[in-house]
């Protein structure tokens, strides 16, 4: 269950404010790129537009596993990196991306959470 906030409060948004990010240095005149892990990158609209389509992917990945099912997020970290067998690393790793995107989703109103079993489940909403 996550905290309710207040009116006041901004609903934190990992993916949305990624998707942000990448607007931003995508605005910029830059010609490499020297990213806090891997190699200098020299396409950096390359680059921008593939971590965009990777979300885009992972975001078509989790509508697909909830087009009819009522799923937790545990459920859906296997579907979402399209691996069975997962290790506790990659469950850690799946949980925090697929916790992103669906709050993502859940905010352009896209998923709805219900709490009916004692288990947070998630399914697409009624407009998706």
């Amino acid at each position: 269950m996550r905290p309710r906030l207040r009116r006041t409060q901004r609903a934190p948004d990992p993916a949305g404010e990624f998707l942000t990010s990448l607007d931003t240095v995508d605005a910029l005149d830059i010609d490499l790129v020297l990213a806090g892990h891997g190699r200098p990158v020299r396409d950096a609209p390359g680059l921008i537009e593939g971590n965009r389509r990777e979300v885009a992917n992972g975001i078509d990945r989790i509508r697909r596993a909830l087009e009819g099912n009522d799923l937790t997020a545990y459920e859906i970290v296997p579907k979402l990196l399209g691996v069975d067998e997962l290790s506790p690393m990659q469950i850690n790793w799946g949980l925090s991306i697929t916790l992103s995107y669906l709050r993502h989703m859940e905010l352009r109103a896209e998923v709805e959470s219900s709490a009916g079993d004692g288990f947070e489940r998630w399914s697409l909403a009624a407009a998706a």
